[in-house]
C-alpha cells in the first residue's frame, strides 16, 4: 500500500515539478524515503516518548528506551521493504540482528546525548531528544545503505 501512494504521488510530482526540481528529487528518491520513514518511525517514537514522560509520568530515560524499541520495529520495517526495496527474506534474520545491533549502538548514543544535553548543558528534555535523533539518523543511514541493507554486488559485513 505504501508503495502504491509512493508511486502515485510520483507520478503527480512529475507531472507538476519543474524538471530541475523533479531530476534532483527523483536522482535523490531513496534519501527522500530514508527520511520519509525514519521520520515515520521517529514521529512515532518521540509520540510514545512523550506519552510516557508526560502523560504517564515515566522517566525520561526509561521513556526513551520504551519508545525505542517500538519505532525500532516501524523502522526496520519501512527501511528494509519501502527505502531500501529489499524483499529478500533468506537473509532477513542476519539484517534484524544487523539492525538491531546498531539500533542498540544508536540507542547507548541517543541515551548517553540526551542525558548531557538535560543534565550538563541544561537543554530541555523533548528538545534534546529530536536533536539526539537527528544526530543519529544521519550516521545510520550509511550504515543501512552500505552494509544492512547493501545490493547484492555490494559486500555485505
Amino acid at each position: 500500500m505504501l508503495e502504491k501512494n509512493y508511486q502515485k504521488i510520483h507520478k503527480h510530482f512529475k507531472r507538476l515539478a519543474p524538471p530541475v526540481i523533479y531530476g534532483n528529487a527523483f536522482r535523490h528518491r531513496q534519501i527522500i524515503k530514508y527520511l520519509i520513514a525514519g521520520g515515520t518511525s521517529t514521529s512515532a517514537d518521540l509520540l510514545i516518548y512523550y506519552i510516557l514522560t508526560y502523560l504517564v509520568g515515566l522517566w525520561y530515560v526509561a521513556s526513551s528506551i520504551f519508545s525505542f524499541i517500538i519505532a525500532f520495529w516501524i523502522s526496520f520495517s519501512l527501511q528494509k521493504f519501502w527505502t531500501f526495496r529489499d524483499k529478500n527474506t533468506e537473509k532477513m534474520m542476519k539484517q534484524t540482528y544487523l539492525y538491531f545491533f546498531v539500533a542498540i549502538v544508536n540507542l547507548g548514543i541517543s541515551t548517553l546525548l540526551i542525558y548531557l544535553f538535560v543534565d550538563h548543558i541544561h537543554i530541555h528534555k523533548f528538545i534534546s531528544k529530536v536533536i539526539a535523533n537527528a544526530m543519529i539518523a544521519a550516521e545510520s543511514f550509511f550504515v543501512y545503505r552500505h552494509f544492512i541493507f547493501a545490493e547484492k554486488d555490494k559486500p555485505e559485513i
